[in-house]
């Protein structure tokens, strides 16, 4: 199942639009099958740059892309799929050196049942995790007849897992998602974003009309106090992973538009993100976690908010 939009259209807004988008075979609509925290950038922007949720099955947007259509630096519009594999792999991961992404054709899956949970561990309790996770993962590459069914049954547990971390208090939310039906592709229905709504449907505002968003600068007293900030987050955030069974789109966190707007001026950070292979992470975390909570240190968790 597919859903194609065009490029300046907001992952919010089609996701919205799958929402809505009811039909007999899914009458509580569609939804992409793993989305970002923060969904407000456009979704040829969310492709080119890797933009991921938590899903090992179905990784980033960019591996959820079948197909995208760009006009290179010559002005010729070229419609790009998996079959040309040296280009797909340059154009779905593009950052927009390969041209002007026009629209994208993204997998879809029915909006099914998700069970959310919620377990709150300590820092020391996710790095045992971890070197568990190591020893196993490392056993199943062991095993060459087998590799790969092997290694996906390690890491299944963690396929849809969110973690939380407030480093002043040393607590993690483990926030861990259950599909309740399972995921087939049979039934296949291919939904265009440009063939407006269904009979029971209604087109999003601003589906098709982009609005200036303003810059949201930088909340009073920020940069003081990180335990309040860090206990406050944890406060408001809390309402979003209540455990519930709820359709895939309400079950996966993402910050919603009032939230967005509310916390945006005291949401201001610098994000990276490090790939580490997953026979490294517990060294990884070890070393973190000595770095946050050891004495060598003075304790850096005290100058931090959360992860």
């Amino acid at each position: 199942m597919t859903v194609t939009a065009a490029a300046g259209v907001t992952q919010r807004t089609l996701l919205k639009y799958l929402d809505s988008y009811h039909t007999d075979a899914a009458p509580d609509g569609y939804t992409l099958p793993a989305f970002s925290w923060f969904i407000d950038q456009t979704i040829a922007g969310a492709v080119a740059t890797a933009t991921h949720g938590s899903s090992f099955m179905y990784g980033s947007l960019s591996s959820q892309l079948k197909s995208l259509k760009l006009m290179d630096a010559e002005g010729n519009i070229r419609t790009i799929t998996p079959t040309d594999a040296h280009l797909w792999k340059a154009a779905t991961v593009s950052v927009g050196r390969l041209g002007i992404i026009l629209e994208v054709t993204m997998m879809i899956l029915k909006n099914a049942p998700i069970r959310r949970d919620k377990a709150d561990i300590s820092s020391n309790a996710f790095v045992d995790s971890m070197v568990q996770l190591q020893q196993q993962y490392v056993a199943a590459r062991a095993n060459n007849s087998l590799t790969s069914w092997a290694v996906w049954q390690v890491i299944k547990p963690w396929n849809e897992v969110q973690l939380f971390w407030f480093v002043p208090s040393n607590m993690l939310w483990k926030v861990t998602y259950t599909r309740l039906s399972p995921v087939a592709d049979a039934d296949a229905i291919k939904v265009l974003a440009t063939d407006g709504a269904s009979e029971r449907s209604a087109t999003p505002q601003g589906a098709y009309q982009q609005q200036a968003v303003k810059e949201a600068g930088t909340g009073i007293g920020i940069e003081t106090n990180p335990r309040y900030w860090s206990d406050l987050y944890r406060v408001y955030m809390a309402m979003n992973v209540v455990p519930d069974t709820l359709p895939a789109r309400e079950s996966y966190v993402s910050i919603s538009e009032l939230e967005n707007r509310m916390s945006s001026a005291w949401n201001s950070y610098d994000q990276y993100e490090v790939a580490i292979p997953l026979s490294k992470v517990p060294d990884c975390m070890k070393a973190v976690n000595e770095e946050l909570y050891g004495p060598v240190r003075g304790g850096m968790a005290s100058g931090c908010r959360h992860c």
